[in-house]
């Protein structure tokens, strides 16, 4: 029986095969995160699809969140605005911020053991948030105790202009989400959390920390032993065969964007800024858009046979 492979058995016989990946292509899926199983899955092309992660539409929509002071949307952004100012009073920030940034992070992102995130990028990019006078506020979510990286970056950004949340709060949450300009993101590979997405939604930009100098930026995923492995994808493949809808507007939009131009852009070309995010938050990465599309038409060829 240990030689019986079950997933291939189930490639090769079935008739349509839906991989989840927000980020990923079909193409790299096959090539770069095939977990030995590459051969298969290049004679069996034409019956794999691939459908993005999503979030509760009901839960995670600023238009109806009733976590929030005010709702908003892309036709109606006003209340974010009130948002900003609720969650600056909440966490009790002195002062004036045109920005805030927010950032919510399960408790593997900063973690050590997985390197899910550069914590050398992290500093820089808080510190050049600082330094251009942005006020931030990190959550972790979901658990009661803050890892000890986390514990050793509050320790080290002392300062009236960082927050560091040590235990969940449902409603804060949202408020952060809602009141944020710029969100930090470990990667656009978020599949426990969805926060690049549901960010997008509320009208914060996700900011990755994780792009490389030589032109790839990195991604994290875990093999069959839940061992974290990296694997990088140049940006010229982005777009490559097989991309999700929403791999495509994460990538193009922000995919390059670093937290200096996320707030150079805010200081200098507001009505860029302003088109970039209505535009975001217009679109649908619940589990009822693309993936649901995705199921959906893989049964209906089936159904069609």
């Amino acid at each position: 029986m240990n030689l019986v492979n079950v997933l291939k058995g189930g490639i090769v016989y079935s008739n349509k095969v839906v991989m989840v990946s927000t980020i990923h292509s079909r193409d790299s899926l096959i090539h770069s995160l095939n977990h030995g199983l590459e051969p298969t899955l290049a004679i069996h092309k034409e019956k794999l699809l691939v459908a993005p992660y999503g979030f509760d539409g009901d839960k995670w929509d600023p238009s109806k969140d009733m976590y929030l002071p005010r709702n908003y949307s892309a036709y109606d952004i006003e209340g974010k605005a009130a948002c900003k100012v609720a969650l600056r009073n909440r966490l009790k920030f002195s002062g004036y911020s045109s920005v805030v940034v927010g950032c919510i992070y399960s408790s593997s992102t900063f973690d050590v053991s997985t390197f899910d995130v550069d914590m050398d990028n992290l500093k820089a990019a808080v510190r050049y948030a600082m330094n251009k006078g942005a006020q931030l506020v990190f959550m972790e979510s979901e658990t009661p105790v803050m890892n000890s990286l986390m514990k050793a970056l509050q320790n080290e950004l002392k300062d009236a202009n960082v927050r560091f949340i040590e235990k969940y709060d449902e409603a804060l949450a949202h408020l952060i989400l809602a009141g944020s300009d710029i969100f930090l993101c470990s990667s656009f590979h978020d599949p426990w959390l969805q926060m690049p997405l549901k960010a997008v939604k509320y009208g914060s930009a996700p900011i990755s920390l994780n792009l490389a100098s030589d032109g790839f930026r990195q991604f994290k995923v875990r093999d069959s032993r839940g061992s974290s492995q990296s694997e990088y994808l140049r940006q010229s493949d982005w777009g490559d065969c097989g991309s999700t809808a929403a791999s495509q507007y994460l990538l193009s939009t922000y995919g390059n964007m670093s937290i200096g131009q996320a707030l150079d852009e805010i200081n200098t070309e507001p009505s860029r800024w302003a088109w970039r995010i209505k535009d975001g938050m217009s679109k649908d990465f619940s589990w009822d858009a693309e993936c649901c599309d995705i199921h959906r038409a893989a049964y209906t060829f089936i159904k069609n046979l």
